[in-house]
């Protein structure tokens, strides 16, 4: 996917819908690194990004939930020995959460999927933005 087939995505994602989810699995890795952890996991990356390899899935408003945490967990499970040979180690690996909502932000998680991620010491990280806030020409000018 190029940069600008992702933007087209993203802006049609902004347009219709009150609010969305963005689940990631990021591996912090230069990008000749890229084909060797394609192999390892399986999938490829999907999201265009030099300086990271990312797969994410968006849920938008009204989707139905997408258990990423154990899908994610699934994809990495048995393969963190062959991710440390090609110099990937656990603490660049990280999952995210990101959530554009409408009025209100309230997030729930079930306490065996944070476990998972526990348990393999890999990072966990939350953002949460008004999604008429980064709609706006302010958010895009100051970047708030």
């Amino acid at each position: 996917m190029t940069n600008k087939e992702y933007d087209i995505i993203w802006s049609k994602i902004e347009k219709s819908a009150n609010s969305f989810r963005i689940y990631r699995l990021q591996i912090d890795a230069l990008k000749d690194k890229y084909s060797r952890i394609n192999k390892i996991l399986g999938i490829k990356p999907n999201v265009p990004y030099d300086l990271g390899w990312i797969f994410e899935y968006v849920q938008k408003e009204g989707d139905e939930h997408i258990p990423f945490i154990k899908k994610f967990t699934s994809i990495l499970e048995g393969k963190f020995d062959n991710l440390k040979e090609i110099g990937i180690e656990r603490k660049d690996i990280s999952i995210w959460y990101l959530y554009a909502y409408n009025a209100q932000c309230n997030l729930e998680f079930e306490p065996e999927n944070l476990l998972l991620i526990g348990k393999e010491g890999i990072v966990f990280c939350i953002s949460c933005f008004d999604i008429h806030d980064y709609e706006s020409d302010e958010y895009a000018e100051n970047g708030n």
